[in-house]
């Protein structure tokens, strides 16, 4: 029996919880060897196998159909439950019944039977799957091309064994080939269950319990008998961790990744300080070397932006990055706004039911469901001026860069350190010591010889006339400059180098703009073009600026390729606006680049505002008697949050009932934040929250829609205020919502799919205009405890919000008036031991007690294994571990 146990001291609270479950790996035995009589007969099998082509578009006898998502009915009685629902159909289903011998709820797998002949078979066909074709399914992810590789050689064997089946039992057989190889054994029903948060196993002969999320603590009929089957599991969990275990190194904390996103989705992250937008593969890929796959790499230089339990979206660091290879065809989700995503079927993305934020498979969504976005990403003003001294000082051009306006004292202080440069560098260097000191020049190499205040005095420039700052302020002129490049300029370095500018004719203000933001910041000036054909060119002209916009500012070139520089991600939020300003006045919101199109979609999120981008479709035009094919442009609509009606960010009221029945003006499908909160704001929702505030009237008109009964909440009325506390908790978020409007299926533009992991917060924005995704992590913890009942293990499939008291009272764990009780003990400083089996829920309890906890309290928890989740920013979070001692040093 496990023990946790809350303590209050010093106005601090204390928390340590017990180990509910782990994973243990104890080997004490040699495994038994394979029969190799009874392998004799296949071994001419081998070469037939392995010449097998694995990709077939061919279909296979066996199927496996996707499941769908019951509506499991709520039973007060729990005598009275007895519901059957399919996990991996048509083969596989779970029924929870009441167990009248135990007194409990019972959650039994029914999976097909096999006769004695069929048992005997597919252990002979197991063994020559595994000695004769060698193959490891832990990293295959497309399951059609891994049935049809798996039935095709089942086949070979079964006709060189000369055995014929009928079809009944080749299908019971090829389930069970399927879910030992590609599948979790035993585990992989229950890891097929949406219902399913945590498995839980105390070794061998102990039943697996699992916490549900309708019916919680359930006993199951998976009994593990075996030690080196279940050992063999638990190095099965370890591979598919990505991870090591052992003799040597039994004990060790994992992870399960599962789905995960296509190389070309955007990602938005920091790494070193500085905020960047890239492919997800792009960023991931790095990390791998070639062909390396299907395992975590842990690092520590990137931050990904994550919503907390507040539903607050910040800056925090990625765990690992994770990559593995994938065969079958993604999921692209098409959103309102323009929002797009292309992942696997099993990875997660954060949808929004009346339950509140939840993570769901990509393959239970489905079109109409409300996907989560975020609304805001966190400021990142870090780059306030750049040094192009220092930065030109390595650009392939520098032979040709100087420092220009250098104090002429400084070529007798530093004349040792300029002998030596010129010694190496020139072939005459007394000539170019008095030519440069007659100039007032030095090589841009030498900007170090000079302190930060005689720099800024100074300008970077080539042997012509431009005299460009040293240092170049990040201002509005700047994002001006950089917003009318990104819409209307190209770079040339024929003949010379600088800048164009294509605009109409008329469009003297931006010509205008361009030169104010030319001189400010360069000290340019600009050359306006004869007039042609409506339009006229600007021209920049100059070495230095064509360098500090490739080389320094990295801008993009090609209208097809444009992007916004990364520079503008990492200045303040006015800035940005004076770049989106810009690039508006040029371009009109309009761009061929669909790079450009979701970088300004970013962007605009940093001032809370979505830019939502929708292509026009392919047209020809002729101009001047010559064909001009376009592919489209993408057009964009921005939504601000303080308009009149923010459209992402209404809340939509249409997914809470009974709480949209409740008010004439929420029976709209979306309602804005502002109307929201005046709403409930009224009398009626005080008096729902706190009865006593009732007049008769009240009483008596809530009673007739079925909220109240006899002067309490009814179920209904508890499931209102629910939606009551979730509504208020979304109307501080930094959500909006877009409903999907298509599912597609899609090939996968690269062999690989990625994934990032969060500690903690498990989630990451990433997707064309930004999606928050889960970072879909199963938990699997391997503990420093030895188990005289052989291996152990836990599986955690952590929700993302713990369970409040009301919610646990309306499930029969505890009644409102314990609850009351240890709200007071906890604010009277009172230590509680919360005491409780295998999956009993102590957990979850702790979690919800931790409620009470009052929120400037410094909580520290120390645990075995990472479960609690509280919401106090004050919380210190520990993990226990084995101390050694002399004793186990010396033996």
């Amino acid at each position: 029996m496990d023990i946790k146990t809350i303590g209050i001291i010093g106005g601090g609270v204390f928390l340590t919880a017990g180990m509910a479950a782990s994973i243990i790996l104890l080997l004490k035995s040699k495994k038994p060897q394979t029969n190799s009589s009874i392998l004799k007969p296949l071994q001419d099998v081998k070469n037939i196998t392995s010449k097998i082509n694995p990709i077939s578009d061919q279909k296979s006898l066996f199927q496996i159909e996707q499941p769908s998502m019951p509506d499991l009915p709520e039973f007060k009685d729990p005598k009275m439950v007895n519901v059957r629902y399919p996990l991996i159909p048509p083969y596989t289903f779970a029924r929870i019944s009441w167990d009248n011998e135990n007194s409990e709820l019972v959650y039994q797998i029914e999976e097909p039977v096999l006769n004695d002949n069929e048992k005997e078979l597919l252990k002979t066909l197991e063994d020559g799957v595994k000695e004769l074709i060698n193959l490891s399914f832990i990293s295959v992810k497309d399951k059609n091309t891994v049935l049809i590789y798996l039935e095709k050689n089942i086949r070979v064997l079964l006709t060189e064994l000369a055995i014929d089946l009928p079809n009944d039992s080749f299908l019971k057989i090829m389930y069970y080939i399927y879910r030992d190889f590609v599948g979790m054994n035993q585990l992989e029903p229950l890891m097929n269950d949406y219902f399913i948060e945590d498995v839980e196993c105390n070794g061998l002969n102990s039943p697996v319990y699992v916490v549900h999320r309708k019916y919680r603590n359930i006993r199951t009929n998976l009994i593990y008998k075996d030690i080196h089957e279940m050992a063999a599991f638990v190095e099965k969990m370890a591979q598919k961790c990505g991870r090591y275990v052992s003799y040597a190194e039994p004990l060790l904390d994992g992870s399960l990744p599962d789905g995960s996103i296509d190389y070309e989705e955007p990602v938005i992250y920091k790494q070193n300080g500085i905020v960047k937008v890239r492919k997800i593969g792009e960023v991931i890929d790095r990390y791998y070397g070639k062909n390396e796959t299907n395992k975590p790499i842990y690092i520590n230089d990137i931050e990904v932006a994550a919503f907390d339990n507040n539903y607050k979206i910040n800056w925090k660091k990625a765990d690992y990055v994770y990559r593995h290879k994938v065969n079958e065809e993604l999921y692209q989700l098409d959103l309102e706004f323009g929002r797009k995503i292309k992942l696997t079927g099993c990875h997660s993305i954060f949808v929004l039911n009346n339950k509140g934020i939840i993570s769901e498979r990509t393959d239970n969504i489905k079109a109409g469901d409300y996907v989560i976005l975020p609304s805001t990403i966190p400021e990142n003003n870090v780059i306030k001026e750049i040094n192009l001294a220092k930065e030109l000082s390595t650009s392939k051009y520098k032979n040709k860069l100087v420092i220009r306006n250098v104090p002429i004292e400084i070529f007798k202080e530093k004349k040792q350190e300029l002998y030596l440069y010129y010694n190496k560098n020139y072939k005459h260097p007394n000539q170019a010591y008095y030519e440069h000191k007659n100039k007032q020049i030095i090589p841009i190499e030498l900007y170090n010889l000079l302190d930060e205040t005689t720099l800024r005095n100074c300008f970077v420039g080539t042997t012509s006339t431009h005299h460009v700052p040293t240092f170049l302020k990040i201002n509005e002129e700047l994002m001006w400059f950089l917003g009318l490049y990104i819409a209307e300029g190209w770079l040339y370095n024929y003949d010379s180098y600088g800048v164009y500018f294509s605009l109409n004719k008329n469009e003297n203000n931006l010509i205008n703009e361009i030169k104010r933001c030319a001189t400010k910041c360069f000290n340019m000036d600009i050359y306006v073009e004869s007039e042609k054909d409506n339009g006229v060119k600007v021209k920049v002209d100059g070495l230095i600026l064509w360098l500090i916009m490739t080389e320094v500012l990295k801008v993009s070139k090609g209208a097809k390729s444009k992007v916004v520089p990364e520079i503008v991600f990492n200045v303040s939020k006015s800035l940005q606006k004076s770049f989106i300003k810009a690039w508006h006045a040029g371009d009109y919101s309009t761009t061929v680049s669909n790079y450009l199109a979701n970088d300004i979609s970013y962007l605009s999120l940093f001032d809370k505002n979505i830019a939502a981008f929708y292509k026009s479709k392919p047209k020809t035009t002729f101009i001047k008697g010559r064909k001009i094919k376009s592919e489209g442009a993408y057009y964009s609509n921005f939504y601000a949050r303080d308009v009149e009606n923010p459209y992402p960010s209404m809340i939509p009221v249409e997914l809470f009932n009974p709480l949209n029945k409740t008010h004439w003006r929420l029976r709209n499908k979306r309602v804005s934040r502002e109307r929201l909160i005046k709403i409930l704001g009224e009398i009626r929702y005080k008096r729902f929250e706190n009865l006593d505030l009732a007049t008769k009237k009240f009483l008596i008109e809530w009673e007739k829609r079925g909220i109240i009964n006899n002067k309490k909440l009814t179920d209904n009325g508890v499931k209102l205020l629910e939606e009551i506390n979730l509504i208020k908790k979304l109307l501080k978020s930094d959500f909006s919502f877009a409903k999907i409007n298509k599912i597609s299926r899609v090939k996968s533009t690269s062999e690989y799919v990625y994934d990032f992991s969060v500690k903690d917060d498990e989630n990451f924005v990433a997707g064309i205009g930004g999606i928050c995704c889960h970072n879909s992590r199963l938990n699997a913890t391997y503990t420093t405890d030895v188990s005289s009942k052989g291996p152990t293990f836990t599986v955690r499939r952590f929700s993302k919000t713990p369970w409040s008291p009301v919610q646990l009272a309306q499930k029969g764990t505890a009644t409102l008036e314990i609850f009351a009780y240890i709200w007071m003990a906890v604010e009277y400083e009172n230590s509680l031991m919360v005491i409780g089996g295998t999956g009993s829920g102590k957990t979850s309890f702790i979690n919800a007690v931790a409620f009470f906890i009052p929120p400037q309290a410094r909580v520290v928890s120390i645990e075995d294994t990472r479960e609690l989740s509280l919401e106090h920013e004050n919380w210190l979070p520990s993990v226990a571990r084995s101390g050694v001692g002399l004793t186990n040093l010396v033996g």
